[in-house]
C-alpha cells in the first residue's frame, strides 16, 4: 500500500476512532499489569518505620549514590563558566539615554512654573526614572540646572566621547566596577572644571550598561554537557549483603537503594515495563492480523471493535482480581463463550489464546494455571457454538467446570500434590466454569441490547410463534401471517444453498410484513370480499401500501427487534415499483404525466444476501398462489421472470449476489414450489414441452407480479 492510500485511510474519522480505541485498550492492558499486585513480589517497608526483618540483597547488583552524583555534577556545572556575546545595541541605547537626559535638563530650565531648584531636581528625578535606572546625585543635577546651553552641549558631547571609548571594550556585568574606574581616568584628561568633570563622571556611571551579555542558551548547553560528563557514582552490592538491619528505622536512602535494586513491592523497572509493553504489542499485532485476514469485515465495524476492546480489558481486569484467590477461579472461558455466541467459534478460539497468553505473563503464574484456562476456553467455545436456548449456557458452564476438574486433577497427580490441595484446586476449577456461565447469562442480554448484536439464541427466540409480535400478526392479519411462514421456509432453504445465514433469513421473513397489521384489509391475502382499492385512487392506494414499511419499522422499534431484523422490513421491497397502481394511474385522467417515482418504495435496496433472498421469495410465493395449473415449467418460468425483473430494475446492485447465485436461487425456489404443488401438477408429454406459453398465461403472470405490490 502506497503512502497516499495510507493517508487517505487515516483521514477517515471512523478509521481514526478505531485506531484510538485499540490504542486506549492497549494502554488499559498495560496499566492492568503495571499497577496490579500480581506483578511485583518484593519487600514492603515504609520510611520512618523500623524494618521487620533484615533486608538482604537477593543477588549481585549496583545502585547509584544519587546525592554524591548530584554534588559532583553541580560542581562540574559551576566550573563550566559562561558563554558571552557582544550586544551591538547597547552603545546606541546609552547615547539615546544621554541625549534624552539633557533634553529633560533643557526642558526644565525653560519651565517657568517651577522656580525652586529643589523642585526642579525632584521633577528631573521623577522624569528620568524611565530613562536611567541608577539614581543621579542631587548635586550633579543641581550643577546641570545652573549651566548655560553651551556648557550643557559640551558636557553632553564629553559624556558621549567617554562612552565611545568605554564601549570599545568588552564589559561584563561583573566588570562594571572596573569600567567606573576607567570612566574616572578618561574624564580626568578633559579640559573642564572639577565641578563639570564630576558631573560627566556621574552621568556616564549612571547610564553605563554591560555590552558583553551572557548567552543563556549556550551557557545552559555547556553546563548540561559538563553535568552529563560526570558518570554516576555506583556502589556495588553482593548477594547476601544486609541493606537494612532488623529494627533499624527505614530512611529515604534505604528506599532509594531498594528501588534501584528492584526489591520494593511497588517497583517496576523500566526494563520490565518495556518487556511487558513489547510482548503485549506483539500479541495484539497478531490478533489484529488474524481478524484482518480471516474476519476482515469486523475491522470495518466500530461497534465490533469497541466490543472486542471492552471484553478483553474487562476479562483481564476480572482475572487479576480473582487471581488473588486462585489461578483456577479466573473466568477466562467466559470470553470464549461471549465471542462464540455473538460471532463465531473460530474467532472465539483466537481471542481465547490471545487472552490466555497475556494471562501467562503474570509473575508467579504457574504453567498449570495457564493450561487449565486455555483448555477451559477452548471447551467453552465449542460447548456454546450451536446452543439453541439460554439454559444451554448453564449446561456449558458445568461442562467447562468438569473439564477444569479433570485437567486440574491430572496436573496435580503428576506433580504429587497433597490430597487437600488437589481438592481445593478442583473446587476452584469447577466454580470457575460455573461462574463463567453466570457472567455470560448476566451480561449477554446487555451486549445484545446496547451493541445491537443478534446471536443465534436471540434469533431462535424470535422465531418462536408465541412471540407477542407474531401473535399480533396472526390475530390481526392471518393471511399475512400464513404468507410469512411460507416465505420464511423458502428464504431459509435458499440461504442454506447460497451460504448465507439461514436462521437470520427465516426470522427476517417472519417479521418483514408486520406493518400490515395496521391496515390488513388493504392487502389481498387478508381480504375476504371486495377490494377496498377499487374505491380509492391509485395514488392513495400506493400511499397505503407503501405505509406498511413505515408502520412495520415503528412496530419493530416498539417491540425492540434487533437492527438486523428491522433491515428486512424496508429492504425486502427495495425501491421497486408498485406496477399495478402505476399503470392504473396512467390509464386515468393524468395519463403519461404520472411520475413513476411516486409509485416506488422509498428503499433502500437490499444491502445483504439475506434481504435480497427475501425480496425474491416474497414475490415468488405471492405470485405462485395465483398460478393456474402450476406445472414445473410454469413455476420455473415464473421464478426466472421475477428474478429477471428485480435484476433489470437494479434491486440487486448493493447486495453482492452474483449471477451464479441468482441461478441457484431460481433452481431452489422452483424445486420447493414444485414440491409444494405436486398434487396439482400435470406432467406434460414431450410434445407439450415444446409448446411455448400462450399469450394469456404470460399476461396472467405479469398481472400477478403487479398485484404483489398491493397484497
Amino acid at each position: 500500500m502506497n503512502t497516499k492510500k495510507i493517508k487517505e485511510k487515516l483521514s477517515n474519522k471512523i478509521v481514526l476512532k478505531k485506531i484510538v480505541l485499540i490504542g486506549i485498550s492497549y494502554l488499559f492492558i498495560l496499566l492492568i499489569f503495571i499497577f496490579s499486585d500480581c506483578l511485583n513480589k518484593g519487600v514492603n517497608i515504609k520510611e520512618g518505620e523500623p524494618a521487620y526483618e533484615d533486608i538482604i540483597a537477593k543477588q549481585h547488583g549496583e545502585y547509584e549514590d544519587t546525592a554524591e552524583t548530584e554534588r559532583l555534577r553541580e560542581l562540574a556545572a559551576q566550573n563550566a563558566g559562561f558563554v558571552y556575546y557582544i550586544d551591538p545595541e547597547v552603545f546606541p541605547s546609552i547615547r539615546t539615554n544621554i541625549h534624552r537626559l539633557f533634553l529633560k535638563i533643557k526642558e526644565i530650565q525653560k519651565n517657568t512654573k517651577i522656580s525652586k531648584t529643589e523642585d526642579k531636581v525632584n521633577w528631573l528625578r521623577e522624569n528620568l526614572k524611565s530613562i536611567i535606572k541608577q539614581k543621579i546625585p542631587y548635586y550633579t543635577l543641581e550643577t546641570l540646572l545652573k549651566a548655560d546651553n553651551k556648557d550643557i552641549e559640551l558636557i553632553e558631547y564629553a559624556c558621549n566621547l567617554i562612552m565611545l571609548h568605554i564601549m570599545e571594550l568588552d564589559i561584563k556585568q561583573v566588570q562594571l566596577a572596573e569600567a567606573y574606574k576607567l570612566i574616572e581616568k578618561k574624564s580626568a584628561d578633559l579640559p573642564f572644571s572639577e565641578e563639570y568633570l564630576s558631573v560627566i563622571k556621574e552621568i556616564d556611571k549612571s547610564v553605563l550598561l554591560p555590552n558583553c551579555i551572557i548567552d543563556v542558551e549556550e551557557t545552559q548547553k555547556i553546563k548540561t554537557m559538563a553535568r552529563e560528563k560526570v558518570k554516576p557514582v555506583l556502589i556495588s552490592v553482593r548477594a547476601g549483603e544486609i541493606i537494612v538491619e532488623r529494627g533499624y528505622i527505614v530512611k529515604s536512602s534505604h528506599l532509594e537503594i531498594l528501588s534501584q535494586l528492584g526489591m520494593l513491592d511497588n517497583n517496576l523497572s523500566i526494563k520490565k515495563s518495556f518487556g511487558f509493553t513489547l510482548l503485549i504489542l506483539i500479541l495484539l499485532f497478531f490478533l489484529i492480523l488474524y481478524v484482518y485476514k480471516i474476519q476482515k469485515e469486523d475491522l470495518y465495524s466500530f461497534k465490533n471493535i469497541l466490543f472486542y476492546c471492552i471484553i478483553v480489558v474487562s476479562h483481564l481486569s476480572f482475572a487479576i482480581l480473582l487471581f488473588k484467590v486462585s489461578g483456577y477461579l479466573v473466568c477466562l472461558p467466559a470470553l470464549g463463550m461471549f465471542i462464540a455466541i455473538l460471532f463465531d467459534y473460530n474467532l472465539a478460539i483466537v481471542f481465547s489464546v490471545f487472552v490466555t497468553m497475556i494471562f501467562a505473563i503474570f509473575p508467579d503464574n504457574q504453567l498449570n494455571f495457564v493450561m487449565v484456562n486455555l483448555v477451559g476456553c477452548i471447551i467453552a467455545t465449542f460447548s456454546v457454538a450451536k446452543i439453541t436456548k439460554r439454559f444451554d449456557l448453564t449446561i456449558a458452564g458445568f461442562f467447562v467446570g468438569m473439564t477444569n476438574f479433570i485437567t486440574i486433577l491430572s496436573i496435580s497427580l503428576i506433580n504429587y500434590t497433597s490430597f487437600w490441595f488437589i481438592l481445593k484446586d478442583c473446587i476452584y476449577g469447577v466454580l470457575g466454569g460455573i461462574l463463567s456461565a453466570v457472567l455470560v447469562l448476566g451480561f449477554l442480554p446487555i451486549f445484545e441490547r446496547y451493541f445491537d448484536f443478534t446471536p443465534q439464541i436471540r434469533l431462535l427466540e424470535l422465531s418462536n410463534q408465541q412471540e407477542p409480535l407474531l401473535q399480533k400478526l396472526l390475530m390481526e392479519a392471518p393471511g399475512t401471517f400464513h404468507h410469512s411462514l411460507i416465505v420464511a421456509n423458502l428464504a431459509e432453504k435458499v440461504a442454506q444453498e447460497l451460504g448465507a445465514n439461514p436462521l437470520l433469513s427465516k426470522v427476517g421473513a417472519l417479521y418483514h410484513d408486520i406493518g400490515k397489521t395496521k391496515r390488513p384489509a388493504f392487502f389481498i391475502e387478508n381480504q375476504r370480499g371486495e377490494n377496498p382499492h377499487d374505491k380509492i385512487s391509485p395514488n392513495l392506494s400506493t400511499l397505503i401500501v407503501h405505509s406498511h414499511v413505515k408502520d412495520g419499522l415503528e412496530l419493530a422499534q416498539k417491540y425492540k427487534l434487533p437492527e438486523a431484523i428491522q433491515n428486512f422490513i424496508p429492504e425486502h421491497q427495495g425501491t421497486s415499483l408498485a406496477a399495478y397502481f402505476y399503470h392504473k394511474a396512467k390509464q386515468g385522467e393524468y395519463g403519461d404525466s404520472v411520475d413513476e417515482n411516486d409509485f416506488r418504495y422509498p428503499g433502500p435496496k437490499p444491502q445483504s444476501k439475506e434481504t435480497a433472498i427475501l425480496m425474491v421469495s416474497d414475490a415468488v410465493e405471492a405470485t405462485s398462489r395465483t398460478l393456474e395449473k402450476p406445472t414445473p415449467i410454469r413455476i420455473q418460468s415464473m421464478v426466472k421472470k421475477i428474478i429477471s425483473k428485480c435484476l433489470e430494475d437494479g434491486q440487486f446492485d448493493e447486495c453482492g449476489l452474483s449471477f451464479k447465485e441468482l441461478s441457484v436461487m431460481a433452481d431452489v425456489l422452483t424445486q420447493i414450489l414444485t414440491t409444494m404443488y405436486h398434487k396439482r401438477i400435470e406432467y406434460p408429454d414431450a410434445e407439450t414441452n415444446k409448446i411455448n406459453f400462450d399469450k394469456k398465461q404470460n399476461n396472467f403472470i405479469t398481472r400477478n407480479l403487479e398485484l404483489k405490490e398491493g397484497k
